[in-house]
């Protein structure tokens, strides 16, 4: 029987090509640096009426904006006519323009914020023609807590709030509050596009490298363990080769790599215990050095609950492996061959 099943083992050696587990995704590339924003609002205004006004905003965004944020510049051209009106009363003009943004994050999350910015006065009267009247900058402040890739941060709308600065028939200086303008896009559908970038508010992410051995029960075959582990719980894994024996004289290899399918569960920042969803992947099983099975999609069916708690300086864990599918005709034989409880981990994360 046992001169049958190596038969048997060693006649499927032409019947399954070894397929490689698909490289994990690169990050994808940087985000643009985005053109100054210019827009055209109509602007209901007391004591003067709708008028036409334009902003144009700046961000010279970084490529990755972090808890710092973002500054938001702002050149409003206010229009002829009420450039008209405050030269006539020999007015400066100051104020605030609050603009509204909204960050579309992945999931259809959305983060809506206003962004405060302060229109700096003129030392003397306002200029009757010339771009800009009022200049000022806000700061942007980003959610908190997030990390992804490209996002669009664009415009939804302004508030525009000046104060007219003048003096009174005594020479006492005045100041008359023009707040309370209503604006609206004109027209409607201009570019919003304000930054694009990289989100990183989260807190840093702490990479360590991984060393052990998983010992498999049932072949009695011991996987050595290198790769990294993330504070935010993501565990890479390399492929290993591992050598035990098929029916206590068959000498055999197998090329496995434990692959994380899921989110990591417990204290993944220091690590004092924690919980890892893993497959595990029979990429080749070789039989007298002749490959006869596995490959990328022969896989445990669902993943392994892996558990790994700090004692001293070094990991430990038991583990059970559901039964593996996707072998083709030797599935039963590998599920056999490699599941189980009875497996245990121990592993060491270094900086």
């Amino acid at each position: 029987m046992a001169v049958a099943s190596a038969c048997a083992l060693l006649g499927t050696a032409n019947a399954f090509a070894d397929t490689q587990p698909s490289m994990p995704p690169v990050d994808p590339p940087l985000p643009r640096q985005v053109d100054p924003l210019t827009q055209t609002y109509r602007c209901v205004m007391p004591w003067i009426g709708e008028q036409p006004i334009s902003v144009t905003f700046t961000t010279k965004a970084p490529t990755v904006v972090g808890t710092d944020g973002l500054d938001v510049s702002a050149s409003v051209d206010l229009g002829v006519r009420v450039r008209n009106v405050l030269e006539l009363e020999n007015a400066t003009v100051s104020g605030r323009l609050d603009l509204g943004t909204r960050l579309a994050l992945p999931g259809g999350e959305v983060h809506d914020y206003s962004v405060a910015i302060p229109l700096q006065p003129y030392t003397g009267p306002i200029p009757s023609s010339g771009k800009p009247d009022l200049t000022g900058t806000g700061k942007w402040k980003p959610p908190a807590g997030k990390s992804t890739f490209n996002v669009d941060l664009r415009t939804t709308g302004i508030d525009l709030s000046l104060d007219v600065h003048s003096k009174d028939g005594g020479g006492e200086p005045t100041v008359a509050p023009m707040s309370g303008s209503s604006c609206t896009l004109q027209p409607p559908d201009q570019n919003t596009l304000l930054a694009e970038m990289w989100l990183r508010t989260s807190a840093p992410i702490v990479t360590t490298k991984v060393a052990g051995t998983a010992h498999l029960k049932r072949p009695s075959a011991d996987v050595p363990l290198s790769g990294t582990f993330t504070s935010t719980g993501a565990l890479t894994l390399d492929e290993k080769t591992a050598a035990f024996s098929i029916l206590g004289f068959l000498p055999a290899t197998a090329r496995l790599r434990f692959v994380q399918n899921g989110a990591a569960t417990g204290d993944t920042v220091a690590r004092t215990a924690f919980r890892v969803p893993l497959n595990l992947i029979v990429a080749d099983l070789s039989v007298f050095g002749v490959s006869v099975g596995g490959g990328s999609s022969c896989r445990t069916t669902a993943p392994a609950d892996v558990p790994f708690t700090r004692s001293g300086d070094a990991h430990h864990g038991a583990f059970t492996l559901p039964a593996l599918g996707g072998c083709g005709v030797l599935t039963p034989l590998l599920s056999a061959l490699f599941t189980g409880d009875g497996n245990t981990v121990d592993a060491t994360f270094t900086s």
